[in-house]
């Protein structure tokens, strides 16, 4: 896909420990094209904002050790020399966006908060920020508080089956003007 496309601004909501943000990077160091701002709060509390209490999701996100996690992502960036090709946005999604004019992302990787409300807006906030012909990537896309996020990508989006991953990962080009 990155070679394909060669997005320049490109947007991970979600990073934490930088898996998928690793090999974002590396792609572009490969290409020497392209800049990540990784956008996270690192923030076990936003994390699991919206979810019920009962939710196994909302006890994993309240427990789990975000300065660690944080910690780990700038390691990663460190030892992997992929610093140049990444902003560090520490800071809720749902503030961030404001930081990106509308048309300025070329892709943008939604991973972020799981519960319905937070998915769906982190893809109402974001979506205007991307340019027509623009790529949108949500994560456990096939999870039920992600419905009406696909539902509104579906309704606004092409959808990009051949990088698609099953139903989990489902790529979305932003209709052109």
């Amino acid at each position: 896909f990155m070679k394909k496309h060669l997005p320049s601004t490109c947007i991970e909501i979600g990073p934490f420990y930088g898996a998928t943000s690793y090999n974002i990077l590396k792609c572009m160091a490969l290409l020497k094209h392209g800049h990540l701002y990784a956008i996270d709060a690192w923030n076990g509390e936003l994390a699991a904002k919206g979810l019920e209490r009962d939710d196994p999701n909302y006890q994993w996100w309240q427990n789990c050790d975000m300065h660690k996690a944080y910690a780990s992502f700038l390691t990663m960036l460190k030892i992997n020399r992929l610093s140049k090709y990444c902003t560090v946005v520490r800071k809720d999604s749902a503030l961030a966006h404001r930081d990106f004019k509308d048309g300025s992302i070329d892709f943008i990787f939604i991973d972020g908060n799981f519960s319905k409300s937070g998915s769906y807006e982190d893809v109402k906030n974001y979506y205007p920020k991307v340019a027509p012909g623009g790529f949108i990537m949500l994560n456990n896309a096939n999870f039920p508080s992600k419905i009406r996020a696909v539902a509104f990508l579906m309704n606004n989006c092409n959808w990009v089956r051949e990088f698609s991953i099953e139903n989990s990962m489902i790529l979305f080009q932003k209709k052109p003007l």
